[in-house]
């Protein structure tokens, strides 16, 4: 099981029975009804939503044949990224850097389960006093200053997370606010203690900490609210942080945005979520939003704008909704450039927090790259914030989904990072990586389209490995190269127009894998269902499952989750559970025009390479001389699914031999595949029995 993960197993059992319970409960709310209060419509929709809440709880407990989305499933309080909408962290004071401010919460980020105390309470007001350690690993030297306090502590010094927050309860501090030091957004913290943490630990962002610091420093006194829900002011209507609606990706291709009319997949499906954290009723709320296109170099052009009123009255408290204005597709593009949707929601009242009202998520047009999560332009690589991993005995095989429009276009590499945790600063024992490109389509293999990813409706065309060596060290930005491995003569992995792809990789119990840790697309997803309820266009971003890749054609009927992990209702509108969304920093890179195979050669890395018998019946042996040396070389063998079927690793090699054991395979077209962790070769065999 991967932690915070409901297992596949869950969604089988949804609907047995379902539609005899839903008809019981309704003939038992049509008598409900007379006894509560028939003219409160609002207290109705709760009565209402829990009951059906309860009916999908009973319902859950009988096995059934069909299969659903994994997105309607429950969900556990308990969570990386914590998130019921209402749980916030902000500044009140000054007013300079007040505001709503971005934060996780301590977690082991393997399974383990939260550490310290959740948001289950609110904290008004209460003052930030900087903790100092002038002696290293040792109790804060002002604990009597923090005593009632929230301690502002920073990240680093070679202390641990659970060590800074122990320090800080000790003193007295009613939480413990930890300061990353580096930039981009904060991070999940690990606990390696035994006391329990009984105070809130959360991290903010660098920026937004140096800001505080430096209020700090010149004097000024600082005050926040750690709350559940409120913000303890009148008048504060806001977006939800994470709440607004994504694009596909946060990076597409220019040549996939060329079509005179977009793809499905492509399509903006304008969608908030709106809540009211105040104390007192909105009036007049109203949302807007605009669609600009910045091109590269270029100057911004506004493309459309949408503005709906929500509800002439917006309740306190516990009052979320999901406006949606349908969805429309993007105008064609000749240049990269940017997409970006902004956001603003308005009410009569005047706004206590007004800066929660804005908000924009962006999609960026590039050369030749697609990615689910942020990616850094500058650097060339993917912006990783944490890794997850299973927390089982189970390999897991987890990645981002991309659509492809306009085929013909190679895939050609793949970035990803991996990081062994805390029981090696190196990546040698992981071995070799394989990161698969596996092609999609849905009813295929005799399967039932139904929006479901099954193991059957899976084909590998292209895989990318790299080979780790005590040099390699956790968390460093990776590249593999893909090679095609679907059974024609062209040495790179083509991808065909109209088609899902699932980027993935596998890796054994105890390695992490690099995610972006912000992109939240559990808005986009939620909206997309309800735009067209009736034929619900179905997109997911990230399936995970913990079968291997190796155990893929066992049963063509496993079920993957396309949702990787659950959500929450809250009054009718979902929520990620994770705070900001787990994604997997696996950008896909492709080429930037189609490739034709005269102009397309693998780099060779041996000056020999055969294999025999060749058609094989019991065996198959290899013979190669490398180019050079190499710590590690991987020979795998391969159905024609790209499937490894053997796999083994040789230590020190620059020439050899290696026989494959092929009296169980049946008989088919097979490839061996060699990396010595700079390149790659491959060669098809014929197994016939």
């Amino acid at each position: 099981m991967l932690g915070h993960y409901v297992s596949d197993e869950f969604f089988k059992k949804l609907e047995k029975n379902m539609i005899s319970c839903c008809i019981r409960i309704i003939i038992f709310l049509l008598f409900l009804i007379p006894i509560f209060n028939p003219y409160n419509l609002f207290s109705m929709k709760k009565i209402l939503h829990s009951l059906l809440v309860l009916c999908l709880m009973v319902s859950a407990t009988d096995l059934i044949a069909q299969k659903v989305p994994a997105f309607y499933g429950t969900a556990a309080e308990t969570n990386w990224f914590v998130s019921q909408a209402g749980k916030n962290v902000a500044v009140t004071a000054p007013a300079a850097i007040a505001g709503i401010k971005d934060y996780t919460i301590g977690n082991n980020a393997d399974g383990s389960g939260d550490w310290g105390r959740a948001i289950d309470s609110s904290w008004f007001g209460i003052n930030v006093v900087k903790a100092i350690d002038t002696l290293g690993n040792n109790p804060y030297t002002n604990a009597s200053a923090l005593n009632g306090k929230i301690a502002l502590v920073f990240r680093g010094g070679g202390i641990t997370f659970y060590q800074k927050a122990l320090y800080a309860q000790q003193a007295g501090a009613v939480a413990c606010v930890i300061v990353n030091n580096i930039p981009g957004g904060p991070i999940g913290m690990s606990s390696t203690g035994t006391v329990t943490i009984t105070i809130p630990v959360i991290m903010i962002s660098q920026a937004d900490g140096n800001a505080i610091n430096a209020q700090l420093a010149a004097s000024q006194t600082v005050t926040m609210n750690i709350s559940l829900w409120k913000t303890n002011v009148a008048n504060d209507l806001a977006l939800v942080n994470n709440g607004l609606s994504l694009f596909h990706a946060t990076m597409i291709p220019q040549n996939q945005l060329t079509r005179n009319n977009s793809a499905p997949a492509y399509n903006y499906i304008p969608a908030a979520y709106v809540a009211n954290f105040g104390n007192t009723t909105q009036t007049g709320v109203k949302l807007v939003s605009s669609l600009t296109f910045t091109p590269t170099n270029g100057q911004s052009n506004l493309i459309r704008k949408d503005s709906s009123v929500l509800l002439a009255s917006f309740p306190t408290i516990d009052s979320i909704i999901c406006p949606l204005a349908g969805e429309f597709s993007l105008p064609n593009t000749a240049s990269t450039g940017v997409y970006q949707v902004d956001y603003t929601v308005k009410q009569n009242e005047t706004d206590n927090l007004s800066n929660n009202n804005t908000g924009s998520t962006t999609l960026t047009v590039t050369d030749s790259i697609f990615s689910k999560g942020r990616y850094d332009l500058v650097k060339g690589e993917p912006i990783v914030g944490s890794g997850y991993a299973f927390g089982s005995s189970s390999d897991m095989s987890w990645g981002p989904m991309y659509y492809v429009a306009n085929g013909g276009y190679a895939a050609r590499k793949v970035q990803f990072t991996v990081s062994a945790g805390s029981t090696s600063p190196t990546l040698d024992a992981l071995g070799t990586c394989e990161i698969y490109l596996m092609k999609w389509t849905d009813g295929s293999n005799s399967q039932p389209k139904d929006s479901v990813m099954e193991t059957g409706e899976l084909n590998m065309v292209g895989i990318a490995t790299r080979s780790f060596t005590a040099a390699d060290s956790n968390f460093k930005i990776y590249a593999a190269n893909f090679i095609n491995v679907d059974g024609s003569s062209r040495p790179f992995a083509r991808l065909d127009s109209n088609s899902w792809y699932w980027v993935c990789t596998s890796l054994p119990t105890g390695f992490y894998l690099g995610v972006d840790g912000t992109t939240n697309y559990y808005v986009r997803e939620y909206a997309r269902t309800r735009v067209t309820p009736t034929t619900p266009y179905y997109e997911f971003f990230a399936p995970i499952t913990n079968i291997s890749q190796n155990n893929f054609g066992n049963d063509p009927t496993v079920v993957i989750s396309m949702n990787p992990f659950d959500a929450i209702d809250v009054d009718s509108a979902r929520f990620a559970q994770q705070k900001k969304g787990l994604v997997p920093a696996m950008p896909l890179h492709i080429s930037k025009s189609i490739p034709t195979t005269s102009t397309e050669t693998l780099q060779p890395i041996y000056s020999k390479l055969t294999t025999y018998p060749n058609p094989a019946t019991n065996y198959i042996k290899v013979d190669f001389d490398l180019l050079a040396m190499a710590d590690k070389v991987s020979v795998r063998l391969v159905d024609g699914l790209g499937r490894p079927v053997i796999k083994d690793v040789l230590t020190n090699t620059k020439s050899g031999s290696y026989t494959f054991n092929t009296e169980k395979l049946a008989s088919g077209n097979y490839y061996v595949i060699i990396n010595n962790g700079t390149g790659v070769a491959m060669q098809p065999v014929v197994i016939m029995k």
